[in-house]
């Protein structure tokens, strides 16, 4: 059957599939037979926007991606919209777009710094300022491909030594993929094995060789090569290992958006426009009825002992923004609140045991955790490697010494370490203490047969939390962060609609599959809301009434189906 013989429902679904697929050009022309007036939601515009940006017609997307932020206020788009008018070169309407983020989302620093970035390079402001952001940027997170960038910057500054640190620190946070293949590039250039063409197609050459060995398709980097011969040529230096990784790992949540890349440096002395980062929070929330709204969780446990208290209270930290839904629980936070007094007891004492079986959030947590101790000053660093025991077991840690000074470590599966891995763990550990935090993370089955006899591992590893198989409250409090999270509210009938069918997936699945069944279904309210509250926002938005009244709120019906 062709596309003019189908309805709205089933066009929708192959431009789904054919992003799937990723035939964008098959997406596009699917979506140019559906009329704009037939879409009535955020999510159906957003899918029309998906694939017209994804086949590069950007004009287009930025129409969908205008009707979806009427439709619903979502971060997210903002950010398609900021990424379309860069392409587009409307670069007051991208600023526009991008102070609308900033209101909204004033925590979020990293994608901050890279919106900023972005439309500063596509200004084409002087290289010394792109630096400054990219510098900022990294010091709050680091992201592999604004890394490569702020090696390519150093690069073209003729800022040698700081290029090969910068291309070093790429190849042991990253591990392997074509950036990582770039940067080695890079510094074989400067040893004088490669030219700068050989830079430009290697990140080519080695998805090449991804797809030959294993049959995958990818047309994820263009040639992004430096341009420029650097002023000097630096000492040999050797290449690190590939074994470490510093990205959300598969078990976390919820990902965070991709970001695309964008335009060459340009050339320009003008100034670059200050940003207002202080006072970072969380965005003021929508205004509701408290009597119709459910919130049962955000009654804090208390804690007692007076000096973590007071100490959270001079930090301006809250335990259940930076802990979430673990914090609710009430047995994860007694454990928090003891893990946390005995730091304060003794500051060496940051390393720590996270065990809990599959898919439960172990690494979720444990970043959560590590940004906690940071904000609370216990630990000196925001930055967190991860490595599983796996591939730690084939590296000497030694090697790493000086790279990981300034960064806490993610062991994952620890309870699979060789000997030789173990030692050099404890090594790494103890010539640390006071200023970095530790994980070893596993199942509790694995940890305890690990940790068995093992005296220095014990000694030093003695502050354990422990995440216990989830209930229907705990998977409740984790579906409402999610909903909370997407700008949402829900009501009270809908709440207990939404416990039974949690319930339900308590009954019939097992502890792994429980939290991402929760997940979903709260993501098909959402969607389910969208499409109820769509003629409704369309108004509000076009009234300028974008975050007034309860109009952002799940209802019985949008979980009950």
């Amino acid at each position: 059957m062709g596309l003019f013989g189908m309805g709205i429902k089933q066009i929708l679904e192959e431009i789904k599939l054919y992003i799937e697929e990723e035939n964008y050009e098959a997406a596009a022309e699917a979506a140019d037979r559906i009329s704009v007036n037939r879409l009535k939601t955020a999510s159906e515009f957003n899918l029309l926007g998906k694939a017209y940006k994804k086949n590069g017609d950007y004009l287009q997307a930025k129409e969908m991606f205008e009707h979806s932020y009427a439709e619903r206020c979502s971060r997210v788009t903002l950010l398609d919209l900021i990424d379309c008018c860069l392409e587009t070169g409307e670069l007051e309407e991208a600023e526009k777009w991008f102070d609308e983020y900033h209101r909204i989302s004033p925590e979020d620093k990293a994608t901050l710094y890279v919106y900023r970035y972005k439309i500063e390079k596509r200004k084409g402001r002087e290289k010394r300022l792109l630096l400054t952001i990219l510098e900022e940027l990294k010091a709050v997170e680091y992201l592999e491909e604004y890394a490569y960038e702020l090696a390519k910057v150093y690069h073209k500054l003729g800022m040698t030594e700081e290029c090969m640190n910068e291309c070093q620190d790429i190849i042991l946070w990253f591990g392997a993929g074509a950036t990582v293949e770039r940067a080695k590039a890079l510094l074989a250039y400067y040893k004088g094995e490669f030219s700068l063409e050989d830079i430009k197609s290697a990140g080519e050459r080695y998805l090449a060789r991804q797809q030959e060995e294993w049959g995958e398709e990818s047309t994820e980097y263009a040639e992004d090569g430096p341009e420029e011969e650097p002023e000097e040529q630096p000492e040999q230096v050797e290449l690190s290992a590939e074994e470490f990784s510093y990205e959300e790992p598969e078990e976390a949540l919820w990902e965070a958006p991709v970001e695309e890349e964008g335009q060459e440096l340009l050339e320009d002395t003008e100034m670059l426009p200050e940003i207002d980062l202080s006072g970072l929070g969380f965005p003021e929330q929508n205004k509701r009825d408290e009597n119709e709204l459910f919130e049962p969780f955000y009654e804090l446990h208390p804690v007692a002992n007076p000096k973590l208290a007071r100490l959270l209270s001079e930090k301006k930290v809250s335990l259940l923004e930076e802990m979430k839904n673990f914090e609710r629980i009430e047995q994860v936070h007694k454990q928090l609140v003891k893990s946390l007094e005995l730091v304060l007891t003794d500051r060496e004492k940051a390393y720590f045991v996270v065990t809990g079986e599959k898919k439960t959030g172990k690494t979720t947590f444990a970043f959560a955790w590590v940004r906690l101790l940071y904000r609370l000053g216990i630990v000196k660093y925001d930055r967190t490697a991860t490595i599983n025991a796996v591939q730690l077991n084939q590296i000497n840690m030694e090697d790493y010494r000086e790279q990981l000074t300034n960064c806490n470590l993610i062991i994952e599966n620890a309870g699979g370490m060789t000997q030789d891995a173990i030692e050099g763990v404890l090594r790494f550990s103890k010539g640390r203490k006071g200023s970095i935090c530790v994980i070893l993370e596993d199942s509790t089955r694995s940890m305890n047969k690990f940790l068995r006899g093992r005296e220095d591992l014990n000694g030093l590893f003695n502050n354990r939390i422990h995440l216990g198989k989830y209930g229907t409250k705990d998977l409740l409090g984790f579906a409402f962060d999610y909903i909370e999270k997407e700008d949402y509210g829900i009501d009270k009938m809908a709440a207990e609609v939404l416990s039974n069918k949690i319930d339900e997936i308590v009954r019939n699945y097992g502890d792994e599959e429980r939290l991402l069944k929760t997940l979903d279904l709260a993501a098909d309210a959402i969607a389910r809301a969208d499409r109820r509250n769509s003629e409704v926002l369309l108004g509000m938005a076009m009234e300028g009434r974008f975050r007034e009244g309860n109009y952002l709120v799940i209802i019985s019906e949008d979980v009950d189906n």
